[in-house]
């Protein structure tokens, strides 16, 4: 279950990042420049922080679970609808909407630690959180 949760918060973290070396190709396909392309980009970090400060703290209140099925179902959706945009405004509004979904990632680290036993809790956390870093590295 632990390589389980670090796999899933690697793999939906990377999601904000795996357009970074593509910015060119996106750019030369839809035909805008390097800058609108990177500018899109940058609206998946701006959706990621405001996910953080307005959904994060809801699994503070609601089960954790659900949240975190959520946030990978939106992510799966939303990098679906990246690469079908056709123009600046859908790109841009689904690397917002994919910043937005990649909140579950943080979440599943708290998850993780409810779920473990007080004794293994460190390695735990540990073990997610290196996974999500793996997750960084790797796109």
């Amino acid at each position: 279950m632990v390589l389980l949760l670090a796999a899933t918060v690697g793999l939906v973290v990377g999601n904000l990042y795996y357009i970074q070396p593509l910015l060119g190709l996106i750019a030369e396909d839809l035909g805008l420049s390097q800058a609108q392309v990177g500018t899109a980009a940058t609206l998946s970090m701006i959706g990621q922080t405001i996910g953080m400060l307005l959904v994060m703290p809801l699994g503070d209140i609601v089960d954790r679970r659900p949240l975190v099925l959520g946030s990978v179902a939106a992510s799966v959706a939303t990098l679906l609808a990246v690469g079908l945009a056709r123009d600046l405004a859908s790109l841009s509004i689904a690397c917002f909407l994919l910043g937005l979904a990649t909140t579950g990632t943080h979440m599943t680290v708290s998850l993780a630690a409810t779920l473990a036993d007080a004794r293994q809790r460190g390695r735990v956390v540990g073990t997610v959180v290196g996974g999500l870093l793996t997750g960084l590295l790797l796109s």
